[in-house]
């Protein structure tokens, strides 16, 4: 465990300079925003604000802690300490730290973070949120067997800038897919990597088919299931916009701890407005996929962007 190498990334719109090779992201150059390093992290924190499962969280800090794979420092929104354990893979230590260390590192940068998967989508691109295990990514796998783009699958980051447009910045080429979700978009799971050694779940590499610039979001899909035959995609509207994205926060726990309520508050509002929001909701027993993806080409389709607004 030392620092000696140091390896140089782009992903989530930011230039990271790392000792940990993660061959997953995209090389790039330039003054790093983010910094990785091992090092020996604390076993708690001063003025704890925040905890619970795995983790500890103060207005500066969050540390995070996965048995029998490491902790992890994320501090200031700029720097990333990792200690790894014993007996530690590396796949795993990667899994997690590209995914919840950065989750929490987004968010100390302001962002607003959602747990989705976003695809471009004409001029724009979408968001598909809702909870593990609906199908998120897969229905992004076959969005892009259909042509389009990834930006990023489960860590979903949102800037807005002074014109007041939100964009999500891109992630790292690689889409997590469960064994039985690679088999239905007709992939031969053989042929791609665990994400870890006791884990079916595999990253398919998707770097021909991966958008590398931040993208306006114009519409959010939250998808979810239920005992029917059928689809039902119906608009979400009004003030409920506000409670839909906060339940489709990243590790909306960690907010609190990181003194974030009020900014994660105003996100959540400006996004809201401008914005387009749906339930789809899909049979629980049948995983329609086709179907599924037809019926969110035709909503967007219907809509277009003019001059940064949804018409």
């Amino acid at each position: 465990m030392d620092n000696k190498n140091t390896y140089s990334y782009t992903a989530y719109g930011l230039n990271i300079s790392s000792s940990i090779s993660l061959p997953e992201l995209v090389p790039s150059v330039g003054e790093p925003d983010v910094r990785i390093l091992y090092g020996v992290t604390p076993v708690t924190l001063d003025e704890v604000k925040g905890e619970g499962v795995c983790y500890l969280a103060n207005h500066g800090a969050l540390l995070l802690s996965i048995e029998g794979i490491a902790r992890f420092l994320i501090s200031g929104g700029n720097e990333i300490v990792v200690e790894p354990q014993y007996g530690c893979d590396d796949d795993s230590l990667r899994l997690f730290l590209l995914d919840v260390a950065f989750g929490a590192l987004l968010h100390q940068r302001g962002l607003l973070v959602l747990h989705g998967s976003a695809i471009q989508a004409g001029e724009g691109c979408i968001c598909l949120a809702g909870a593990t295990g609906v199908g998120k990514s897969t229905i992004a796998g076959a969005f892009l067997k259909r042509g389009y783009r990834l930006l990023t699958d489960d860590v979903c980051p949102l800037t807005v800038g002074q014109d007041g447009i939100p964009r999500v910045l891109p992630a790292y080429p690689v889409l997590k897919l469960w064994f039985n979700s690679l088999k239905r978009l007709g992939e031969n799971p053989a042929e791609y990597h665990p994400l870890r050694p006791t884990l079916e779940k595999y990253g398919k590499p998707v770097r021909d088919r991966f958008q590398e610039q931040p993208l306006r979001l114009t519409h959010i899909y939250v998808i979810g299931t239920d005992n029917r035959d059928d689809i039902d995609l119906t608009p979400i509207e009004g003030f409920h916009k506000l409670s839909v994205l906060r339940s489709q926060t990243y590790r909306i726990q960690y907010i609190k701890g990181l003194g974030l309520h009020q900014s994660h508050f105003k996100h959540c509002v400006n996004l809201g407005k401008v914005a387009k929001m749906s339930h789809l909701i899909r049979p629980r027993t049948i995983f329609l996929i086709d179907e599924i993806v037809e019926a969110i080409e035709n909503d967007f389709n219907k809509n277009s962007i003019t001059d940064g607004q949804i018409e």
